[in-house]
Order: C-alpha cells, then structure tokens, then sequence
C-alpha cells in the first residue's frame, strides 16, 4: 500500500491529502499555480497507483475556493482517475463543498457533476 500523501497547502496552491489506508482523499483551498501540471503530476501519478488496488469506499472531499483554468483540467483528470475506480466496480463517494454565496465554485461542482459518470454530492458549506 501507498504512503499517504500530505501536501501543505500555499497561498497558490491546495491542501491534499491522500490516505489509503482510510480510503479518505481531501483536496481544500486554492489552487492557481503557475505550474499546476507540476503540482498535480505527483498527485495524479499517486492516483494512478491507488487506482490499480483501491479500497472497497472511496471518499472524496473537494472544497475548493478557487481554481484557474489549467488548474480545471487537472482536476478533470483526478476526477476521471476516480471515476475509473468507480466503474471498476468500487465504491466512490465524491462531495463538492462550497460557500453558499460561491457561485463560481457551485457551477464547477454542477459542471463536473453532469460531465462525469459518478455521483457528486454538491453540499454548501456549514462554516
């Protein structure tokens, strides 16, 4: 089994975490990097790995405040890197938290729900 990854997260960067053992993934903040395929890459290469022997439940918190456009189809990508282990027959659960007031970031959540084969949870966020 992976290590869990734990990346800190920056003014221009998100806070990931990726327990295996748990089977608890957690993506929270900001991401606008200027090299997002640099900061994703890892991340994504982590999830390729997990996705060939996932746990049984995968569960999935997005809570971001904002995210620029490379940023996007990175994302895209980690969501279909779920997605995949979700039609290999594994249970996936993905909730898309945002700010009630966040306009932006509920139509990103409602726009990766409708693009995806997966469930997301769109949940406005208590605190």
């Amino acid at each position: 089994m992976q290590p869990t990854l734990v990346i800190d997260g920056t003014k221009s960067s998100p806070e990931i975490i990726l327990d295996p053992r748990e089977g608890i993934f957690s993506f929270s903040g900001t991401s606008m990097s200027e090299d997002a395929v640099g900061f994703y890459m890892p991340i994504i290469d982590w999830l390729k790995k997990y996705a060939l022997d996932p746990n049984p439940m995968t569960q999935v918190k997005f809570k971001m405040t904002y995210f620029n456009t490379a940023s996007s189809k990175l994302l895209w990508e980690i969501m279909s890197l779920l997605q995949d282990i979700y039609s290999n027959g594994h249970k996936v659960k993905i909730d898309w938290i945002f700010q009630d007031e966040d306009e932006d970031m509920e139509e990103a959540g409602e726009i990766y729900a409708e693009r995806m084969d997966i469930p997301i949870n769109l949940i406005i966020s208590e605190d």
